[in-house]
């Protein structure tokens, strides 16, 4: 066999029209290819309490290491970079055990901090030390506190006494 009859045989991919190119360089794969991968500020879109990302370093979780949690037993997110610069990478850390546990955290931390600010009124020091008299009062004379101690400072506030 010779060369030349070698190399017309083989069949060529060559486009029908000239305008037309091989649909294997469109394939999702070809794409990912040619894909640089580098972060984009759109990942942190909806997770931006969460991800950040530092140039030259890599994705980090602000949560994973505020409560110093490791994803898969691995510093990776919490006190080494991410340095997979991709999307994916992003949407499994979202999806970890231990990032789910940093966000309960996070949320039951920020519950509880809220709770704080609006149950707790704004109270006068007077007020207090009036309570605290009452109290003593019938503890020294072994009344039953828990019972009479709302009219205790009902009381007061009748006579004019701001206590409550």
């Amino acid at each position: 066999m010779s060369l030349d009859r070698y190399f017309s045989t083989k069949k060529r991919k060559v486009p029908v029209d000239e305008n037309e190119k091989p649909s294997s360089a469109d394939s999702p794969a070809a794409k990912r290819k040619r894909q640089a991968f580098t972060y984009r500020e759109e990942w942190a879109v909806g997770r931006h309490t969460w991800l950040y990302f530092v140039p030259n370093e890599g994705m980090y979780c602000r949560l994973c290491q505020k409560y110093n949690k490791c994803p898969y037993d691995r510093d990776t997110w919490n006190k080494t970079p991410c340095r997979r610069l991709r999307l994916i990478s992003v949407k499994e850390h979202e999806q970890s055990v231990a990032h789910n546990d940093s966000v309960k955290l996070e949320l039951m931390h920020t519950t509880t901090q809220n709770i704080g600010e609006t149950v707790q009124p704004v109270v006068k020091e007077d007020a207090i030390v009036s309570a605290f008299k009452c109290l003593y009062h019938l503890a020294k004379r072994r009344i039953p506190h828990t019972t009479n101690f709302e009219p205790l400072l009902d009381l007061l506030t009748e006579l004019g006494l701001s206590v409550k």
